[in-house]
């Protein structure tokens, strides 16, 4: 059976448009009053995404090729492959020495 899916704009969380959640209610579903919701609809129901917002200058630091960058790095600090130096003058020394 084909699935059929259709998008809805971004809302805000509030205790009416979620159905007068209970708090336990809002625990479970990871929803909290205020917070930025994505609502699409599959078939017959509704599925609520929790989104958060980012400040536009931060945005550069979630795109693909920065978080490759960041795992990388990370992978090169697991592996041993980073230095570290007391001064700039300790850093320049080595880099001469190359």
């Amino acid at each position: 059976m084909a699935r059929s899916t259709c998008r809805i704009d971004m809302h805000f969380a509030n205790r009416d448009n979620l159905g007068g959640a209970p708090e336990a209610g809002n625990v479970v579903i990871g929803i909290e009053e205020g917070d930025i919701v994505e609502i699409e609809v599959e078939e017959e129901r509704a599925v609520l995404m929790p989104k958060k917002l980012i400040d536009k200058n931060q945005a550069y630091f979630w795109t693909r090729r920065w978080q490759k960058g960041e795992k990388e790095a990370a992978e090169d600090m697991k592996a041993g492959r980073v230095k570290t130096f007391d001064s700039v003058d300790e850093l320049i020394k080595d880099l001469d020495q190359k």
